[in-house]
């Protein structure tokens, strides 16, 4: 059905390419568009006329941007952001000028949340900062590359803390796995039992039954605090032969760790775009094993492009009479997703070994929503948002805080998804 209020926008054009050589381009209109009961008048939709086999095949119908509008590469003039909208229109405070990002999983169905997930913009869930026992933490963010990055000069692989001079990473919910360099990612995977590099899939895997106990306790420094990862999300998705692919794999030559959805699973994440922030608090018990894995599937790993292993003949149904009809194949889990923009006017660097990869990749896709990928103009000017305050936890002055409504019941046969932003 064709929107009555939509309307192009003549001579402006747009093309984008990801960390995973996936690329889309096309046209630029505006329309009314609602995000969650917030209504944006005259919003830049980025319209997709051509897109790589990866987003054809994606369940998705597009991607909200919500990285830093200087990366927009809509031209000849760059488009308002969603969220540089909503401040714009007074759908949001512009003293509240965030978002925040509560992503579930699956496996977590049985927990208070019920594996819910969830965005807010222009607040904070009091009720979840709350039940953590803590307050929020926060780093200053350089958004000088339109990038959600921060100070990460070490990790800690079970108390023991790595010091990595210099590293920064950039949180990103547009991107399925944690992205670290090669050191750190074989140190973590040197602590597992069985684990090794394949060729096969491009990445480290290691045996599907590792007993929690087993599994390092990893954390990773956001600004001077450390905060763990799930031990249930060292494990990204089964691929057969009693082995899964991991959560956490090389950055190749990116300069910044990219802290995925495994990372901000961990957490309740805090984007502050007025104060130039990122905030985290660290929920529930990092080292609690949680539900069993679903059954082995074949899965594709676009992260680091293998090619894909023959999957095994569908298995036939249980005799009956004739003719014999065959049980359908196992559903594959889903693809990582990398969110990784390589703005136009900067020639892309040689490929990183593994995986895959191209520069440095945003917090999440276009800085427009619906449609699929959007970048941002690297020649546009970038947003300037106050100075971000000092101090690790939430002030007086820190945007209102307030409660959500208790998460629906849970589905009757949750499947695992990809957390994108």
């Amino acid at each position: 059905m064709k929107s009555s209020t939509f309307k192009w926008s003549a001579g402006q054009s747009w093309m984008i390419t990801y960390g995973d050589s996936s690329a889309a381009g096309g046209g630029v209109g505006k329309d009314v568009v609602e995000i969650g009961g917030l209504c944006l008048r005259n919003q830049a939709i980025e319209l997709a006329e051509t897109i790589s086999t990866s987003f054809q095949n994606n369940a998705a119908d597009g991607l909200l941007g919500l990285a830093w509008g200087s990366i927009n590469t809509v031209t000849p003039t760059r488009v308002r952001t969603p969220v540089e909208n909503m401040v714009a229109q007074s759908a949001i405070a512009t003293y509240a000028e965030l978002f925040t990002a509560y992503l579930g999983s699956y496996k977590d169905a049985s927990d208070p949340d019920r594996g819910q997930s969830f965005y807010t913009f222009g607040y904070i869930d009091k009720d979840v900062v709350k039940s953590t026992g803590s307050d929020v933490y926060y780093a200053p963010v350089d958004n000088s590359n339109g990038f959600w990055q921060f100070p990460s000069s070490s990790y800690t692989i079970n108390g023991t803390v790595t010091k990595t001079a210099g590293r920064t990473a950039i949180a990103d919910t547009g991107t399925s796995l944690a992205l670290v360099d090669d050191a750190t990612c074989k140190a973590i995977y040197d602590a597992i039992p069985g684990s090794k590099l394949s060729k096969e899939f491009g990445g480290y895997i290691y045996p599907k039954d590792t007993p929690a106990d087993k599994l390092p306790s990893i954390g990773f420094d956001i600004g001077g605090k450390t905060f763990k990862l799930n031990k249930e999300d060292l494990g990204y998705a089964p691929i057969g032969s009693g082995m899964v692919y991991g959560g956490v794999q090389s950055a190749g030559d990116l300069p910044s760790n990219i802290l995925g959805d495994t990372f901000l699973k961990a957490v309740y994440a805090v984007f502050d775009c007025g104060r130039q922030r990122f905030g985290c608090v660290q929920r529930g018990e990092p080292d609690k094993p949680k539900a069993a894995e679903k059954k082995d599937a074949t899965p594709t790993l676009p992260v680091v492009k293998p090619a894909a292993p023959t999957p095994a003949a569908p298995t036939p149904a249980a005799p009956a009479p004739p003719p014999a009809t065959p049980a359908p194949p196992k559903p594959a889990p889903p693809a990582p997703v990398v969110a990784a923009v390589v703005p136009p006017p900067t020639p892309a660097p040689p490929k990183p070994a593994a995986p895959t990869l191209a520069p440095p990749p945003p917090t999440a896709p276009p800085a427009a929503p619906v449609a699929p990928p959007s970048a941002p103009n690297a020649n546009a000017p970038a947003p300037t948002p106050a100075p971000a305050p000092a101090g690790p936890s939430a002030t007086p002055s820190d945007p209102p805080v307030v409660p959500r409504p208790p998460p629906p019941p849970p589905p009757a046969d949750p499947a695992p998804a990809p957390d994108a932003a």
